[in-house]
């Protein structure tokens, strides 16, 4: 009779355990840090004859620091932000100017899950980007713009309480006109793919490893400058 009793009552629980198990999985606070290196390169071409010009930097580190909490079982709210500094490498003709720049983004993002393993997410973020053209035939200026960014991110990835964890992501973006100083550009677009790889440990710490590429294009009526990012970065999470 004991027997029957227990088994009962633990039956009816079930239901109750599992949902519990649920939202232990989906915790209301994620922070984040991600420590990379990355490498830069940049283009422009030049509308009118279809010339191009290139420069790259050498393997540089980067820091990105964000904040997720979520908002119920299925939606959050991401805020993030990071700063790298660059420096191009000289072009074999010429002299090359500004090449010392401090890339600043920040940004907010709406995410929201669909599945145990996918979702999707809806940004804005204020991005810096470089631009290069030749002024004269021996003067090489980079100059840094402020992008105003919007667009969509669908991911995938697999989530534990502890052990082994994977992840994937495609973003795309619409990249708003800026105005002043010597460029002036159009409307541009974007877009970033990255895959991730990692562990869960205890008391809710993540730790993964990620690789990235993002590349953006921003033309005006002169040149069309093409922004390229290639890098990996180790990703140390804390939730609860």
């Amino acid at each position: 009779m004991r027997f029957f009793l227990v088994f009962f009552t633990t039956f009816l629980s079930l239901p109750l355990w599992a949902q519990r198990v649920d939202i232990i999985d989906l915790q209301v606070h994620d922070f984040t840090l991600e420590y990379g290196l990355s490498y830069h390169t940049l283009r422009g071409i030049q509308q009118s004859n279809g010339s191009r010009a290139r420069l790259t930097t050498s393997q540089l580190p980067y820091f990105v620091a964000s904040y997720t909490y979520r908002i119920n079982q299925n939606s959050g709210l991401r805020f993030f932000g990071g700063t790298q500094t660059v420096k191009f490498n000289e072009p074999k003709n010429g002299t090359l100017k500004n090449e010392d720049q401090i890339l600043n983004t920040y940004g907010i993002e709406y995410l929201k899950r669909v599945d145990p393993i996918i979702r999707y997410g809806v940004f804005l973020i204020q991005q810096d980007h470089p631009i290069y053209f030749a002024k004269t035939f021996d003067d090489f200026p980079v100059l840094k713009k402020t992008f105003a960014q919007a667009g969509l991110n669908y991911s995938i990835g697999q989530r534990r309480r502890i052990g082994i964890l994977w992840g994937a992501s495609l973003k795309g973006y619409l990249m708003f006109p800026t105005k002043g100083g010597d460029v002036t550009t159009e409307y541009g677009y974007g877009a970033e793919a990255n895959a991730r790889v990692g562990i869960v440990g205890p008391l809710g710490t993540l730790v993964q490893l990620k690789g990235f590429y993002q590349t953006s294009i921003t033309p005006n009526t002169e040149v069309s400058f093409n922004h390229e990012m290639l890098g990996y970065c180790i990703q140390v999470s804390y939730t609860f």
